[in-house]
């Protein structure tokens, strides 16, 4: 059911009437050779971060040594993460830094996410690679989508042991202010989807 309303774009509320809800598509390119269940697993907690604040989100994967996965060639328009693997002994005032946002101006181009050293404080702080990676990849897809850090939310800075702790109990999200911020950058593509929608029908 959760897959037919992601397709399909919309959301049954109270009384029988339909809103549109956003889909947000990212995708997530594997140059760090991840473990499988890494990488299968990190899609629920990303995009349930994403489903509190009312958006689907879509999370198509690609092993780039193997060429498994969707791997067909990006769009110019399309949003995309890289996973690579950078050494889990770097750190940024003494905390580990998990990923990095590359921008153009205010547009975020893509996003690197770090998996040495996600594998490294999922290792230390008792948690679930995937669960981390999904936070981490949650987190800079906010940053390609125009947010910026904030004190505490999945939008804090640095992911420690508080905002671990919370990711852990599934309570890691975006604020209610971030998530409007969200939607509305995401509205003109509800449009224009629902636009080609109705354009292919009346053919």
């Amino acid at each position: 059911m959760r897959r037919t309303l992601a397709v399909l774009g919309w959301l049954a509320t109270a009384g029988c009437t339909w809103a549109q809800i956003p889909i947000l598509r990212v995708r997530v390119l594997d140059y760090a050779r991840v473990p499988d269940t890494a990488l299968r697993e990190f899609a629920a907690p990303a995009s349930e971060i994403f489903r509190h604040s009312g958006i689907e989100a879509q999370w198509p994967t690609c092993r780039i040594q193997t060429r498994q996965g969707d791997c067909e060639p990006l769009a110019d328009t399309e949003v995309f993460v890289k996973i690579v693997r950078l050494p889990a002994t770097q750190r940024r005032h003494g905390a580990a830094q998990f990923g990095t946002t590359v921008r153009q101006g205010a547009r975020g181009l893509f996003s690197y996410v770090f998996w040495g050293r996600v594998e490294q404080a999922a290792r230390d702080h008792g948690i679930a690679p995937s669960l981390l990676l999904g936070h981490v990849i949650a987190h800079e897809a906010g940053h390609l989508l125009g947010l910026e850090h904030s004190a505490g939310g999945i939008m804090n800075e640095q992911l420690t042991a508080p905002e671990l702790l919370r990711a852990m109990q599934g309570n890691l999200h975006f604020t209610d202010e971030q998530g409007a911020a969200l939607r509305d950058v995401l509205a003109p593509r509800v449009e224009a989807r629902d636009y080609r929608a109705s354009s292919a029908a009346s053919r």
